[in-house]
């Protein structure tokens, strides 16, 4: 049964768009904030723009959001797949990010404002915060409406390809830092060695059997790292607070701190097999995970921690393997969407599932009936699972074959 969908844009038009979106988040990235003297802000760590922080408060917002909506009973219908489900899940992660990059504008501005910066132009005295404020806002506003664009007109999802512009910058530090090694060769050898060697796990990850969706299903992904790093640099924080080299009586050191990010590691991935096990559609898609998925993932986390730390102590620098290791799933996300738009034109969105057990469910009631589709952002989610809500995983299906897929979905997902 077809519906009506407005024009398609071609594939050539998508990918210039997000190059146009790229293009402007570059210019403003370079931009200093209004207010300030631009030659002293470049003395500073960390570039300071209007898109400063923006970043990190839509990704932890949306993080809290998912968590509570799992732990409320009130709240975990609207996690079962459906566009209003999810829908209203995002419009909560955007108000509270909002309320978080207000907070982090404000006391940016409190800081950059103070007489000891000597940083704010003396034009602007006494109206320094409320700049910065505005400013924050602005370049929070422009990452959500830039993201909600490229879902529409781009290629891929927005959010990654915004997510992915700011985690950018970060690869092109850990290059500067490589190169102003003593031996900067030997530097940049062992980093691109490292960066090979986690993008070849990231992609042993993410290669699913031919025609099944379950192997994607059935591991941790990456992100028990990331969940390990927070709590393992926590030991380290606090020992800084109080002065102190070790808190409790665990040293801050970086082969104790291995040991620990290892051991919490596997913590955090025992908890999110708990959240595919015990998703809704766990029961009837299969185990969620099984041993040898289990094993495998988890070795390669370890082996991911494992360059991290000789990158730490051979280059000082502080590698995220994990940053790497996403990229062969964004490019194989790419590279399946960009098939089914040659092969069927127009794709429309029709579900949102909320767990890799639940794509798997719906996946498998749209091969039943004969209607082919993608998942955007399939493999991403796949490793973040739970703690990667801005990475939804949309299906998409031929715009002559929405109606159809939606009394599929309603009879057998969401019902």
């Amino acid at each position: 049964m077809a519906t009506d969908v407005p024009a398609d844009p071609s594939i050539p038009s998508r990918v210039l768009v997000v190059a146009f979106v790229l293009g402007i988040f570059t210019l403003l990235a370079r931009t200093p904030l209004f207010g300030f003297d631009p030659s002293k802000l470049d003395d500073l760590p960390n570039s300071v723009s209007m898109l400063f922080l923006e970043d990190v408060a839509i990704v932890d917002a949306a993080i809290v959001v998912e968590l509570v909506a799992r732990a409320v009973p009130r709240w975990r219908p609207l996690r079962n797949g459906s566009l209003d489900g999810r829908r209203r899940l995002r419009r909560a992660a955007i108000g509270l990010g909002l309320v978080a990059a207000s907070v982090q504008s404000w006391f940016v501005g409190l800081a950059l404002d103070s007489p000891t910066s000597g940083l704010a132009d003396e034009r602007f005295t006494g109206f320094i915060v409320p700049l910065v404020l505005l400013q924050g806002l602005a370049g929070f506003a422009l990452i959500v409406v830039g993201a909600k664009w490229l879902d529409r007109v781009g290629i891929g999802a927005g959010f990654v390809w915004i997510l992915g512009f700011f985690y950018a910058g970060a690869v092109v530090s850990w290059f500067e830092e490589a190169n102003l090694e003593a031996n900067h060769t030997a530097s940049l050898t062992a980093l691109l060695l490292a960066i090979a060697s986690s993008v070849a796990i990231g992609a042993l990850l993410v290669r699913p059997r031919t025609g099944s969706h379950a192997p994607l299903a059935r591991t941790v992904g990456l992100v028990p790292i990331a969940l390990a790093s927070i709590a393992a640099n926590a030991v380290t924080t606090l020992g800084d607070t109080f002065g102190a080299s070790d808190v409790l009586g665990i040293r801050a050191s970086p082969s104790q701190y291995f040991v620990l990010h290892s051991v919490l590691t596997c913590v955090f991935a025992v908890a999110i097999v708990s959240e595919c096990a015990r998703s809704r559609g766990g029961a009837q898609a299969g185990p969620a995970v099984d041993r040898e998925a289990l094993v495998r993932s988890v070795a390669a986390l370890l082996l991911l921690l494992g360059i991290e730390g000789v990158v730490f102590d051979r280059l000082g620098i502080w590698f995220d393997a994990t940053l790497v290791a996403i990229v062969p799933a964004i490019v194989l996300d790419l590279r399946s969407e960009l098939a089914a738009r040659r092969a069927h034109g127009a794709l429309v969105q029709v579900a949102s599932p909320s767990t890799m057990p639940d794509v798997d469910r719906v996946a498998r009631a749209l091969d039943e009936a004969g209607i082919p589709f993608v998942v955007r952002n399939e493999r991403l989610r796949s490793l973040y699972h739970l703690f990667g809500p801005l990475y939804e995983a949309q299906v998409l299906v031929p715009a002559s074959d929405v109606e159809d897929a939606r009394e599929v979905l309603a009879v057998d997902i969401f019902a």
